[in-house]
């Protein structure tokens, strides 16, 4: 059980450049991040659908800290700040124990 957000953020190629998925379950914990389209560069803007990035989030608790992608930092930002948008919803509905998740470029 628990909670999935369909967000579309605007990369390094503009509105709505890319479109994901992220879940997070009862536990207060991020349970899965997909990535649907990104039409940002290949190579650089579409980094956010490669499987370390994925891992780096997945498992995270909401309340932590997610780092960027260095060199895709525009788009991976985007998706950071997607993911706390979810995440005040999810406090705005009584949902969430934590208070807010930030990105950090590594």
């Amino acid at each position: 059980a628990g909670y999935v957000y369909k967000l579309a953020v605007n990369g390094f190629s503009g509105a709505g450049s890319i479109e994901f998925m992220v879940a997070f379950g009862t536990d207060g914990k991020i349970a899965g991040y997909t990535v649907i389209s990104c039409s940002d560069t290949k190579g650089i803007g579409d980094k956010v659908a490669a499987d370390s990035f994925v891992k780096s989030i997945v498992g995270k608790d909401v309340g932590a800290s997610i780092d960027t992608i260095s060199g895709s930092t525009v788009s991976s930002s985007a998706v950071v700040g997607g993911i706390g948008g979810a995440i005040k919803g999810l406090f705005q509905a009584g949902k969430a124990k934590q208070k807010r998740i930030t990105g950090n470029n590594s």
